[in-house]
């Protein structure tokens, strides 16, 4: 009778886990359900939760060097028409009345050229490095940020820059307001000589700025890369928790009317002893 009864509990134990992995869909429902796995859903989730976030960082990071990429493309189109100005004016046909009457245009382009490098992204300087709460360069074009780039985390071992230091991506090898002052002054003082050294100076600029353009677009390149990347893999990862978490349905199901059928057979034969046992007493 003892071992009848100890089978019956047995038996109700696993119906009910059973019943609950047929109503909820998984296998494990808490950490006494299936010890071993745990660890092992729980690093899953854990890396699930990682992907997320990599994710989310990789496409504000995108979001950001978008900004910065279109910046320098119009960065690039202020200098060229600088240089138009400068190679215009450098003709000997031009008077010195006209020249500072261009001497005004350039003072313009010095100012659109000032307002991109200061270009902001959700409130932060991006060509300012670490120093980003405050203008990369001041009025004067004196840069005023730091020499280090901030990065964000987009995968395990991977990083993309959500910052440059502008001193190196911008005028690493040349003075872009330096040539415009340039330009400027050689303008309004009828200098033709003046004005082609500063066309030389405007040319260096041109270079330094397309060069900041490939490494802009390298970081979206990778940020794009390491979204793709953890895309895939939280596929792969959610797939791998199902496996580990969720039960196959129909096939608990069977087992559950398999085992209730034998249960209702033990609970069956308990009673017949039970009246066999009384009867005997009788």
């Amino acid at each position: 009778m003892e071992a009848l009864k100890q089978s019956s509990q047995s038996m109700g134990s696993r119906i009910a886990k059973l019943n609950e992995e047929v109503s909820t869909g998984k296998r494990i429902n808490r950490a006494s359900d299936d010890p071993g796995r745990i660890s092992q859903l729980h690093n899953v989730r854990q890396q699930l939760n990682n992907q997320g976030v990599y994710m989310k960082n990789a496409t504000q990071a995108e979001q950001l060097l978008n900004v910065a990429d279109t910046a320098l493309q119009d960065l690039h189109t202020t200098l060229s028409e600088t240089r138009e100005l400068a190679i215009q004016f450098a003709n000997e046909s031009y008077n010195a009345d006209q020249r500072s009457d261009a001497a005004i245009a350039s003072d313009s382009l010095f100012d659109r050229a000032l307002s991109l490098v200061n270009t902001q992204f959700n409130e932060r300087y991006i060509f300012a490095g670490t120093a980003y709460d405050d203008k990369a360069y001041s009025s004067t074009g004196t840069y005023n940020g730091s020499t280090d780039s901030p990065e964000t985390v987009v995968g395990d071992d991977l990083k993309v820059k959500t910052g440059f230091d502008g001193s190196d991506l911008l005028t690493g090898g040349s003075d872009m307001f330096g040539a415009i002052t340039d330009l400027r002054t050689a303008l309004n003082a009828d200098d033709t000589p003046g004005i082609i050294a500063a066309l030389d100076e405007i040319d260096a600029a041109l270079v330094d700025v397309e060069k900041g353009m490939v490494e802009v677009g390298g970081e979206m390149r990778r940020s794009i890369d390491a979204n793709g990347l953890a895309s895939s893999l939280e596929v792969e990862l959610r797939e791998a928790k199902a496996s580990i978490e969720e039960t196959d349905v129909v096939d608990a199901y069977s087992r559950l009317v398999q085992l209730q059928t034998n249960f209702d057979a033990a609970m069956q034969v308990t009673s017949m002893q039970r009246y066999s046992g009384l009867f005997t007493r009788i």
